[in-house]
Formats: structure tokens, C-alpha cells, sequence
């Protein structure tokens, strides 16, 4: 580690909600409702272990893909995976962050993890924590900002920006100026420069292919021999990565095996 700064090799990610199939809940359930199983499969129980046994449509031909609830991807499954560090844990970043004047960044390109791991640190800051999110969209990345931030700012607050990345220089000049009272700062951003570098996240090939086997253990053996080819499609943002395993499981798409 050198002049306060150290490199993670591995992040969990966040993945956006996935989109809710409305129906009744009262409905009972079908093939249609939920995964298949061994059993219920129509590929019959001496095809199941060498496909997807979540999956519908694509090249299996399965007429029952998997509801949101039950895709494996979902964002709700997603999220409890825990940031993976190497090395240093929380405890010690927190402390790094204090060392650095309690203003620093956690640093990254998309899909590295940056906002899971912004969460799990703020859970071990002192203060209140306030979380800003600054969406990629926003016509007006300052304003929205602005309008998320408590007034007055106090020393207690732990200041939480996600998405810094997308203010100007004169909007991170008042973003400065409007958190100059807060106990903490902490933003995530592309680059380094515009703070103190507290993390640097970034993905590896070994990385996609460990977070999916916690996801789907019984299907590694299947999806190994294309995660390295998705994760260089993607160019290592496992969150896009993740996506195109959704719509997998989904039946919206296939992979060739």
C-alpha cells in the first residue's frame, strides 16, 4: 500500500431491478410461474444436468422461463453478495479515510463494484450517513445533487456521493463548497484526481466466474466456458454482465454450447 492508497482486485456489483411480470398472486402456480425442475423439466431428468435448469426458450426450447423472482440474477439476489476484498477490510478503509481527512474516493470503471462497497463502508462510518445518487440521465447532475443533500450540512454527516463522476468542475465545486461542514465525504468516481484516492476497484476474468458460481453453483460447469468471452464483451463491467445472465436465465436470449 502506498501514500494511503490501495488497489482491490475484487467487488460485488449492483444490478437494477429487473422488470416486475404483473399477474395475480392468487394465481396457482404453473410451469409457466416458476423454474423448472429435474423433474418437471420436458428435457427429462437425463438432459438436466447439462443445461440451464432456469432458463426457457433459446436453443433448450424450455417453454417456462424464469419468473424475476426466481431469476438468479434478479438485483435482490445480486445485492447480497458482499463487496469481495483483498486484503484490507472495512475497518481499515474507514480508518484510511479519517488519515486522508475524512474526504476521499473509492475509484473505478462501471461495474466494479464502487457503489456496494460505498454502502458497506458507510455502515462503518460514525455519523449519519447520507447517500447522494447522481444518475448518468440527469439533464442536471448539480441540482440533483443539491437537492439530496440535508440543509444545513453538520458534522455528522457522512456525505455519500454515488455517481460523482457526472458533475462538472463547477458543479464538484459546489458540491465541495455544500459538504465543506460534513463529517465525511466519500465519492465514487471513474478516475482518480478530483479527491484522494481511497480504493481502487477493478474486475478480472476469475472474478465474473466466482460471483457466478455463488449465484448458480450447479451451472458453472455450463457457463465457464463463456464467462471469459462475456467478460470481454462487456470490456469487465460485471453489472452488464449480470444483465446478459438475466435475460439468459429469462429466456430472452441464449448462449451457444
Amino acid at each position: 500500500m502506498n501514500h494511503g492508497r490501495s488497489r482491490t482486485d475484487f467487488a460485488a456489483v449492483e444490478l437494477d431491478p429487473p422488470a416486475v411480470v404483473s399477474g395475480s398472486s392468487a394465481r396457482p402456480p404453473s410451469t409457466r410461474d416458476a423454474c423448472p425442475t429435474k423433474e418437471s423439466s420436458s428435457l427429462g431428468a437425463g438432459l438436466w444436468g447439462s443445461r440451464l435448469g432456469c432458463r426457457g426458450g433459446g436453443s433448450i426450447g424450455l417453454d417456462a422461463p424464469c419468473r424475476p423472482a426466481d431469476n438468479p440474477f434478479a438485483s435482490h439476489r445480486v445485492e447480497d453478495i458482499a463487496y469481495r476484498y483483498n486484503g484490507s477490510g472495512p475497518a481499515n478503509f474507514c480508518l484510511q479515510l479519517q488519515q486522508l481527512g475524512g474526504r476521499a474516493a473509492i475509484v473505478g470503471p462501471k461495474g466494479s463494484g464502487k457503489t456496494t462497497l460505498l454502502g458497506e463502508l458507510a455502515a462503518h462510518l460514525t455519523g449519519e450517513p447520507v447517500l447522494v445518487r447522481i444518475k448518468a440521465s440527469s439533464r442536471r447532475p448539480w441540482r440533483s445533487a443539491r437537492n439530496q443533500l440535508p440543509n444545513p450540512v453538520r458534522p455528522n454527516h457522512v456525505i455519500l456521493i454515488d455517481g460523482a463522476e457526472q458533475l462538472g468542475s463547477f458543479g464538484w465545486y459546489l458540491l465541495l463548497q455544500a459538504t465543506r461542514h460534513a463529517g465525511n465525504l466519500l465519492a465514487t468516481l471513474h478516475r482518480p484526481g478530483l479527491l484522494p484516492t481511497l480504493i481502487e476497484c477493478r474486475t478480472e476474468p476469475g472474478l465474473l466466474r466466482s460471483l457466478v458460481e455463488e449465484l448458480v453453483p450447479a451451472d458453472t460447469s455450463i457457463l465457464g466456458p463463456e464467462l471469459d468471452d462475456l467478460f470481454e464483451r462487456h470490456g469487465g463491467d460485471i453489472r452488464l454482465c449480470f444483465r446478459e445472465l438475466y435475460d439468459v436465465y429469462a429466456g430472452r436470449r441464449s448462449f451457444e454450447f
